[in-house]
């Protein structure tokens, strides 16, 4: 699995790095991105990605709530489930908040 996380972390980083010139393109589309989802979701999940950002990865986030990691990833991928079956429905309201 860390083999996995490296690989992801790798391509993450380098993936800006390789352009011929700088692009703010990924943080712009992370920014948005956040600010739509996040008033949306339940505390439980806002808890696990706070862990996760903090942490960097599932078995420290894990064990900072005191939960397994497959339970970690059970509840983010739940969350993550249930967001996307709400935005595909058409049942949540995916603009961005206005200032």
């Amino acid at each position: 699995m860390n083999s996995q996380i490296s690989r992801v972390r790798f391509r993450m980083f380098w993936w800006d790095q390789s352009e011929p010139t700088g692009s703010c393109e990924n943080h712009v589309v992370d920014t948005v991105a956040i600010r739509q989802i996040w008033p949306k979701l339940t505390d439980t999940n806002k808890r696990l990605i706070k862990a996760l950002a903090v942490h960097g990865d599932y078995d420290s986030a894990a064990r900072s709530l005191g939960i397994s990691r497959n339970t970690f990833i059970d509840k983010l991928s739940s969350g993550r489930h249930a967001y996307g079956d709400a935005t595909t429905r058409g049942s949540m309201d995916t603009s961005l908040p206005r200032a």
